[in-house]
């Protein structure tokens, strides 16, 4: 199991992809920067009668934000796309050869981030770009050592790759003590070929910044077994010294992928909670996970609390000092309320806690909705 890099140069290289939809050629200041938004059957290619990527395949494979200067020169070259074990017919266990030599990195739970120099200074890209994540990545995690680092790289031809871990705003299921950027990979920005992981501990050492770690797994066959055991882990990139990757995912961050998401939205995160679905959820949570819920349930609670105290007197003082106890008498004072549909379900001998869940679920079906009524909840 061989694997070769294409030698790319020139944008002209991928103009075949231009009419494609999935792919974008997008500009960022002076750079093009080419990536995928969608992958269909056939994004990245197929592999020819023997097995082995064809050239266009090759070429796909590399369009995870690698980008162009304004000359149409390449600049910068990201990680190429690869797959997870078991995931397509080229990545079956049996078909991947684990004699070859190979390590177990840690399987980072954040941002992919690289660097390019506009007008003077050292700017983080994502896949796309300068995006909302890169501005913060810039902001809380980039140190004066990673910019001597880049800069260093950028004039030897070299393109550094980093995760953007801890993102206190973009979160994904992994929860970390704070932002930082960690070296994942150096790679040829030409030929595509990766510098060892030594040579990145190395680099570790000499510019004082964070390496991912190997964590010296035993076997792919281990690595399976732990992927069914352990959590808080979002798995391993299994790294073969030809520059050949595949991923292999834990159970429980494949479970809680989905989860982190309905945690993350304070809608579907009142969902959860109102409709006493939580219980389901919380037991697959990590620690951090579970008491950043269990914080979030006493904030609603006591938020909740206070809704239903003013209602209370809200509907008190629609009743103070008047005889008048026919519903269209009662709707003019109601009118004046805040919310003059709770008044009415008052009127009419509801639980006063009831209605307002009922009322706050009503917005949960929409993230708009939701913001716009009860963005303040959580607060």
């Amino acid at each position: 199991m061989k694997t070769k890099f294409p030698e790319i140069t020139h944008i002209s290289q991928l103009d075949f992809l231009r009419d494609e939809p999935e792919f974008i050629f997008k500009q960022e200041g002076n750079f093009t920067i080419v990536f995928y938004t969608v992958a269909f059957p056939h994004t990245f290619g197929d592999l020819d009668e023997f097995g082995h990527q064809t050239e266009e395949a090759m070429i796909r494979r590399e369009c995870r934000g690698i980008t162009f200067d304004k000359d149409g020169n390449v600049y910068s070259r990201p990680y190429h796309k690869f797959f997870n074990l078991n995931e397509r017919e080229e990545t079956q266990k049996n078909v991947v050869d684990f004699n070859q030599k190979h390590i177990f990195l840690d399987k980072l739970d954040g941002s992919m981030i690289r660097f390019v120099e506009m007008d003077g200074n050292i700017v983080p890209f994502t896949k796309a770009g300068y995006s909302e994540v890169a501005k913060e990545c810039e902001e809380l995690a980039v140190t004066e050592n990673i910019h001597s680092f880049v800069k260093d790289c950028l004039r030897d031809g070299l393109t550094p790759i980093f995760e953007y871990i801890g993102s206190p705003k973009y979160p994904i299921v992994l929860r970390y003590e704070q932002p930082e950027l960690i070296l994942t990979a150096i790679r040829e920005t030409k030929s595509g070929s990766y510098h060892k992981h030594k040579s990145l501990e190395e680099t570790g050492r000499v510019y004082n910044i964070p390496v991912v770690p190997n964590l010296n797994v035993r076997d792919i066959e281990t690595a399976q077994e732990l992927a069914e055991e352990i959590k808080d882990t979002e798995g391993w990139v299994v790294r073969f010294d030809s520059g050949y990757m595949i991923k292999v995912k834990t159970s429980f961050y494949l479970r809680n992928h989905n989860n982190k998401e309905k945690i993350n939205k304070p809608r579907h995160l009142t969902n959860l909670i109102l409709n006493n679905d939580i219980d389901d959820i919380l037991p697959e949570l990590s620690d951090v996970d579970r008491k950043f819920v269990k914080n979030k349930m006493e904030v609603l609670k006591s938020n909740i609390d206070k809704l239903v105290k003013e209602a209370t007197l809200d509907f008190l003082d629609c009743n103070k000092n008047y005889t008048e106890t026919d519903r269209a008498s009662f709707a003019k004072r109601a009118k004046t309320k805040k919310n003059p549909d709770v008044m009415f379900s008052l009127f009419n001998g509801s639980d006063i806690e009831e209605v307002i869940i009922k009322r706050i679920l009503r917005y949960t079906t929409s993230d708009t909705k939701f913001e716009q009524e009860y963005g303040w909840l959580y607060e």
